[in-house]
């Protein structure tokens, strides 16, 4: 028989031992829940964008759509693909809905679909803004955009895969780095409205060879800067240049337009370095050949302007 005091002793102790153990299972049990709850939260931060909320937004043929009310009106933004965090995550074609329960689309954000794996692309009817960088890094083939769009944000093709595409009239400013370093650009299209045409916005396009500027369009420094323009046609001698236009074009050749001498000299002093001759069109027959030499003659309507190396003239007609 064991002694009555021990035996209360080695009670109270594995007693004691036991709520030790179920406090320090409860504890590991709550921090489970909190890591389950994290991990859950992670994968919802993943899955949507990190504002997203569920009383706001819908998605429909996996783009998420946004309900905005700025005070003004109610409309709906594109925030990007449902899983906006897989980066590896695209879809060949999109075409965005025209209305959202009534209400019309009218903006992409920025970055909704950067990085992501689309090739086509269709604007929706009543779109008037895309953010900036929204198409950045895809492999976006081709684009089909809406009258009535009037807004794109800042290097919003940068580094894409398009080949062609044909701007909207609608839309007045072709902002900073539009399509910088868009590899297989070979044709634009340049809306008839365009009026402002920024930095770079055409830089480092090798394969863009020809571009056809609007009437009234302004045209930013280094707008073609290390692209492969070869030829630029002016459609209305109104075109303005500011300085350093078109330098840094190793390429260009000729630059074409219709009008006067009163205009050419602007166009002469932009002009600054890297081209062999240019040509102003008078009409559909006759033009100005200007190129880096001495000689001077008068063959068909044809003449020879004599230009310094920094491309100013310094000769006439003969």
């Amino acid at each position: 028989i064991g002694d009555p005091e021990t035996e209360t002793v080695f009670v109270y102790k594995n007693q004691k031992m036991v709520k030790q153990k179920n406090v320090i299972i409860a504890l590991l049990s709550v921090l489970l829940a909190a890591v389950l709850a994290a991990a859950v939260f992670l994968v919802i931060l993943a899955i949507y964008p990190r504002d997203y909320d569920p009383m706001t937004t819908t998605v429909i043929d996996g783009v998420l759509y946004e309900r905005v009310d700025d005070g003004k009106d109610i409309y709906y933004r594109v925030r990007g693909l449902r899983n906006a965090g897989d980066t590896t995550y695209g879809k060949d074609r999109i075409v965005l809905e025209d209305e959202v329960d009534g209400r019309p689309v009218k903006e992409i954000d920025e970055r909704a679909f950067q990085g992501k794996q689309i090739r086509e692309f269709v604007c929706s009817e009543r779109l008037e803004r895309i953010g900036r960088m929204a198409f950045a890094d895809t492999e976006l083939g081709s684009i089909t955009f809406n009258e009535g769009l009037t807004e794109l944000g800042d290097s919003v093709f940068e580094n894409c895969s398009i080949a062609e595409v044909t701007l909207p009239d609608s839309l007045m400013v072709l902002p900073e780095n539009t399509f910088y370093r868009c590899d297989n650009l070979e044709r634009v299209t340049l809306g008839s409205n365009l009026r402002t045409v920024e930095t770079h916005a055409f830089a480092l396009t090798p394969r863009l060879e020809t571009v056809i500027v609007p009437s009234g369009a302004s045209i930013g420094p280094y707008a073609f800067w290390f692209s492969g323009v070869m030829e630029l046609v002016l459609d209305h001698p109104d075109v303005q240049f500011s300085d350093l236009a078109l330098s840094c074009v190793p390429m260009l050749e000729r630059v074409s337009y219709v009008g006067g001498l009163d205009r050419w000299n602007r166009i002469a002093n932009a002009l600054k370095l890297g081209t062999d001759q240019l040509y102003l069109m008078t009409n559909g027959v006759q033009y100005y050949l200007i190129q880096y030499s001495e000689d001077r003659y008068g063959e068909n309507g044809i003449w020879e302007y004599v230009v310094d190396e920094w491309g100013y003239m310094i000769g006439y007609p003969g």
